[in-house]
């Protein structure tokens, strides 16, 4: 029994001993407000990447390149947060919710947008349509024709 005790206790020694990864933060920290920007940044170029990749590719932006000028922060620092932060749920959670609060209020804006660029469109086009019917009607009146005539 000894020597099973002594095993078990020579195996725990062991296992306590290994490196444990511990979160260790960064030493350029970017602050929460600032790692919002960031992962907002990131979700827009997925967007981007998404729904107009042919173009994406044809400008030829690097995100990566972008994001780290864009922030003043080099690909390690951003790394090295997006590491950081993921070992602190709670925080992370608080920062992802104002990413989304952000993207909902940037989907509204171009919402409201469309609608209004649409219903100028559509009275650009009454318009349009009205002053063509008005032409048209000038040109086939006959009384029109007759005072041309007269003069």
């Amino acid at each position: 029994m000894s020597k099973h005790f002594l095993y078990i206790l020579l195996s725990v020694s062991i296992l306590s001993c290994q490196n444990v990864d511990k979160n260790i933060a960064p030493d350029k920290i970017l602050t929460k407000n600032q790692m919002a920007l960031v992962l907002m940044d990131i979700a827009q170029f997925k967007i981007i990447k998404t729904n107009y990749s042919k173009e994406f590719e044809n400008i030829g932006i690097n995100s990566n390149d972008y994001l780290c000028a864009k922030h003043d922060i080099d690909s390690t620092t951003l790394q090295e947060n997006l590491r950081y932060y993921s070992y602190e749920p709670n925080v992370l959670k608080e920062i992802y919710e104002k990413v989304y609060d952000s993207l909902e209020k940037s989907k509204t804006q171009i919402t409201d947008f469309i609608e209004k660029q649409s219903e100028i469109q559509e009275s650009e086009t009454e318009k349009i349509d009205s002053i063509s019917i008005k032409i048209s009607q000038k040109k086939s009146s006959p009384s029109v024709l007759k005072n041309k005539t007269r003069n």
